[in-house]
């Protein structure tokens, strides 16, 4: 392929109503160098509303849409197209001849069936009979097209950092940009769905640099390189402050610690070189002295204690004995007591029973009162009755004496035995709860130990400089550190490789920008304004700024520079705020730029009127307007495309099918 011959050059679109009987809506001729959809907006007459008037909804955006669709563009916008078409060309679809360096195809991009396409062929053998028995799978199509317009001659296809491959799809996303999306920043190309990049901000700009040979291996390997260092170096920072932070900490937690068990303010210092001044440190062998003296105090009043005890112990086992012996007494007098009441009631009731016989007798067979012995048996009973009712009653009066005497010693010797058991017991719990504080002081100064020690660990922590984890964290980071400037130092010497082929850029922005009487420059490191117009302020340069940087790349390419397919739609750039003047002036530098380099090809759409010659054939393909039905692009009025954001659920899945 020469220099002047296009990379990628779409000759022929072909909108089709239907496949059988093959019917076209519209067949429109392509060039190379520029090409311009003019939408017509229609005089004051005849009544028509400024709708009715308007340049708008006539079809251009969808032209562009079409010109997507048959390079394998197959994002959001191309599939609403595609699906909302479907609707009313079921069997239609949009047919190209496309041509990418030495290879030409012819391709059917469906709206609702089957899109292939076939190697040198025209629109009309794809509607032959067997036409589909020998084409080629779309996406071999596009594969085949993405090689051939650009891929190719990419130094490497793998973007740095991610090492993703770079694919057509992506490149499609920069020649072809979203309408609705507005020229608002050179690297936003997509409005909805993306451009199928990892990284939305760094991969733009490192995927254009790639496709003009600006981003070598050794650049984007020394990126890779640079990407790793950054990463270990945050690790590596993040460990040197957390060691740095942990030394804090711990010094923060011993002190605390300290001041705790001293039981000391935080505003005493911890130490001092002053014998008289108070510190932490004397704080705390005070304290461990004062817990010392505690103790030895508490054991000397558990000997006491114990010596107490053992007096008491014996005290109790004697008044023990005197008490059993007490008790022993009265429950004699108790015992004698219940026998003689016994006998007297024995007594009285054998006298109240011969006193009180009724009935017959049954030996004598006579009545008891009447009977001679029983007589005289009641006789003897009153008077031995009486006597030793007598005899016992006063026997039982003196044991009664007895036993109250005998009880009450009984209690006074139980009462002063409890006395002695409740003041042995008081002695208990009192030695016991002095063995308790001493346990506790025992722990106390246990704890103190390990607070000494951790006094002592913190003293030559404060006289240590760093400990040996944070010298280790320190070096890692200097040896990151120096590891990144040569990563960096290899970058620029890989970028320094391709100098001339920024110049060369450089040089094309600079000549295009001079057509506006100002100085243009590129700057591949700026991610925003790659390609600037010094001097100029305002949303119409900044569109302006993004028409001439696109134009630049695609004229790079063209002349034989870089990766660039030389192919570029524009879709109204017009509307995003550039005056009259300068759009006549863009317009007027595209054509120059056009036929400076013959393998250029630009396909623009706009509302406004193109200057001069350029609003006629053959620059204008084609003209649109309201002013009747096959003025429409379709030839029928069709709902606006663009209204319709989000896509048909029903996705195109056939197209991988030969």
């Amino acid at each position: 392929m020469t220099a002047s011959a296009p990379r990628l050059h779409i000759e022929r679109l072909v909108i089709v109503e239907s496949r059988s009987p093959a019917t076209f809506i519209r067949d429109i001729r392509l060039r190379t160098g520029l090409n311009i959809v003019w939408a017509e907006e229609l005089t004051p007459a005849g009544g028509a509303t400024e709708v009715e008037r308007a340049g708008h909804g006539v079809g251009k955006s969808t032209f562009t849409l079409m010109l997507r669709a048959v390079l394998g563009d197959d994002g959001a916008a191309v599939k609403t197209m595609r699906n909302h078409l479907s609707e009313f060309y079921g069997s239609g679809g949009i047919a190209a001849e496309v041509v990418t360096g030495e290879k030409r195809f012819a391709v059917l991009r469906s709206f609702g069936q089957q899109s292939f396409a076939l190697e040198n062929a025209t629109v009309e053998d794809l509607f032959e009979e067997n036409a589909e028995a020998n084409a080629v799978a779309f996406s071999a199509y596009v594969a085949a097209l993405g090689e051939h317009a650009c891929l190719l001659r990419m130094p490497t296809r793998t973007l740095p950092i991610t090492g993703q491959t770079v694919e057509w799809s992506h490149i499609v996303c920069w020649i072809a940009r979203d309408q609705a999306l507005g020229l608002r920043q050179y690297f936003e190309w997509r409005n909805d769905d993306g451009t199928g990049l990892r990284r939305k901000v760094m991969d733009p700009p490192a995927l254009v640099r790639l496709v003009l040979g600006l981003l070598g291996d050794a650049e984007a390997k020394a990126e890779k390189r640079i990407s790793t260092i950054y990463g270990e170096l945050s690790r590596a920072r993040d460990t040197l402050r957390s060691e740095e932070q942990r030394g804090t900490n711990t010094r923060s937690i011993v002190e605390t610690q300290l001041r705790v068990w001293a039981g000391v303010s935080s505003s005493l210092q911890m130490v001092t070189d002053d014998l008289f001044a108070e510190s932490v440190e004397t704080e705390i062998v005070r304290r461990a002295a004062q817990l010392e003296t505690k103790n030895d105090d508490d054991r000397t009043l558990i000997a006491t204690l114990d010596r107490d005890l053992i007096e008491v112990a014996a005290d109790v086992k004697v008044q023990e004995r005197i008490v059993e012996l007490a008790k022993a007494r009265w429950e004699e007098s108790v015992a004698l007591r219940c026998k003689d009441d016994t006998s007297l009631k024995e007594i009285r009731e054998r006298r109240d029973t011969l006193l009180t016989l009724t009935g017959m007798c049954q030996y004598g067979g006579v009545a008891y009162p009447e009977c001679s012995y029983v007589q005289t048996q009641r006789d003897v009973v009153k008077l031995t009755a009486k006597r030793d009712i007598n005899v016992l009653t006063k026997t039982i009066e003196v044991q009664g004496d007895r036993e109250a005497a005998e009880k009450a010693d009984y209690e006074r010797e139980a009462k002063a035995l409890g006395m002695l058991m409740d003041a042995r017991e008081r002695m208990i719990g009192h030695r016991a709860a002095l063995s308790f504080e001493i346990e506790r002081r025992l722990r106390q100064l246990g704890e103190g130990d390990g607070v000494r020690r951790t006094l002592r660990q913190w003293q030559e922590s404060q006289r240590a400089a760093e400990t040996e984890k944070l010298r280790d964290a320190r070096a890692a980071v200097l040896n990151f550190e120096r590891n990144l400037e040569t990563a960096k130092g290899a970058k620029v010497a890989a970028q320094q490789q391709v100098s001339e082929r920024e110049q060369q850029i450089t040089k094309r922005v600079a000549k295009l920008a001079e057509a506006f009487g100002v100085n243009g420059r590129y700057v591949p490191s700026d991610e925003k304004r790659p390609f600037q117009m010094l001097g100029a302020d305002g949303d119409a340069y900044t569109v302006l700024e993004i028409l001439l940087g696109d134009l630049a790349c695609a004229l790079d390419g063209a002349s034989g520079g870089g990766a660039h397919p030389g192919l570029l739609i524009f879709d109204c750039p017009r509307e995003r705020e550039m005056s009259p003047h300068l759009y006549d002036r863009f317009l007027t530098l595209v054509d120059e730029a056009c036929k400076a380099v013959p393998g250029l090809q630009v396909i623009l759409t706009t509302t406004t009127p193109p200057p001069g010659m350029l609003c006629e054939p053959p620059t204008r393909i084609l003209k649109l307007s309201r002013a009747s039905d096959d003025d429409l692009l379709l030839k029928r009025r069709i709902e606006n495309l663009l209204a319709r954001a989000v896509p048909s659920s029903r996705e195109m899945t056939d197209e991988d099918e030969g």
